[in-house]
């Protein structure tokens, strides 16, 4: 239920952003700063993704004991983070490293969604899935 209410929080205002970033950069800050809009909208997304990531993980994972995958989930995610941040940033400059924020992000959601899924949890708000034995349903 949280992933609802949280999730829908996040994502109407990421698209709200999304949506009107043009007047946003421009009422905020004036003509001159046009330029971060790619950056604002990369940007604005983070804050779902990062939702549904603290569910998945502190949550989740930790709750359910699962710290080592936990922590080596957030380890690669380091690693692929500098692995895309270079060229990206290189060759975008900062619409690219705003960018690799937000597809490390989305990378460590995914990949905590499916360690969480194969453990037997069920991971999306709607639907059943059965229960694997080894861990109880949160429901």
């Amino acid at each position: 239920k949280a992933m609802i209410v949280i999730g829908g929080i996040t994502l109407g205002g990421g698209l709200t952003v999304l949506a009107f970033a043009v007047p946003i950069v421009h009422l905020a800050m004036g003509d001159k700063y046009l330029p971060a809009v790619p950056v604002l909208r990369f940007m604005s997304l983070i804050p779902f993704v990062c939702a549904i990531n603290n569910i998945y993980g502190t949550q989740g994972m930790l709750n359910f004991g699962m710290k080592r995958a936990f922590s080596y989930i957030i380890m690669i995610s380091g690693v692929v983070n500098i692995c895309i941040l270079v060229p990206l940033a290189y060759s975008f400059g900062a619409p690219g490293a705003a960018a690799s924020g937000l597809i490390t992000e989305t990378v460590v959601t995914v990949f905590m969604g499916f360690v969480m899924y194969r453990k037997g949890i069920d991971i999306f708000p709607f639907g059943d899935r059965p229960c694997d034995a080894e861990i109880t349903c949160a429901r």
